[in-house]
């Protein structure tokens, strides 16, 4: 926001609660907790004291790789925003944005997720051209995301992201690493389970 708009907001500030604080402290131990179930516990609770807390922490644990096939919700929405014809980084960018209930993931952060998708021999992605993701110069289509044949199999859940490539990835308080790991996102329930 820019700061004549910040100003905007200024006059409708509130004093924050002891129970504000409280559910913050109980939220952040949740969030670095070892075991992410301790998060579903929390926004199973009533967290109204924070109104946006419940929708944060549930995408967060959306970035938990999927039972289906291993990817997690951001990389879900590349992979199928890739297939159905956006290969323009900008644009595949601004596509998996739109899907978002909520602001999740400036430009920055996005990009070592496609790079990550397009490294290695069982890549998901191709990325041709060269050029800066972001920045001044990104307007430009310099470089042009594809989808491989490993990245349809993977997107159709015939083949497991994690078990061809492995992770090492911290997620909150957990750090997932190898290629069989003890936490998984089930989209369809809307839950964690345990792999092992």
């Amino acid at each position: 926001m820019k700061a004549d708009e910040l100003m905007k907001l200024y006059p409708t500030r509130r004093e924050v609660t002891a129970g504000q604080i409280a559910l913050a402290r109980r939220a952040w131990e949740a969030f670095c907790s070892t075991d992410p179930r301790h998060i579903e516990t929390l926004i199973a609770e009533d967290t109204s004291a924070l109104p946006y807390l419940k929708a944060a922490l549930l995408r967060h644990l959306q970035e938990f790789p999927s039972v289906r096939n291993g990817l997690n919700q951001t990389e879900q929405f590349a992979l199928e925003a890739v297939a159905s014809g956006v290969t323009e980084p900008k644009q595949l960018f601004l596509t998996i944005q739109r899907r978002e209930e909520n602001a999740w993931l400036g430009d920055s952060m996005f990009w070592p997720y496609v790079e990550q998708m397009a490294a290695g021999e069982e890549s998901l992605l191709t990325i041709q051209g060269s050029g800066p993701w972001v920045g001044r110069h990104s307007q430009a289509p310099t470089r042009v995301v594809r989808l491989t044949e490993r990245g349809g199999e993977v997107l159709e859940g015939h083949a497991d992201w994690v078990s061809l490539k492995g992770i090492n990835r911290w997620i909150g308080g957990v750090h997932l690493h190898g290629n069989e790991i003890p936490w998984r996102w089930d989209t369809e329930q809307c839950t964690l389970v345990r792999s092992h």
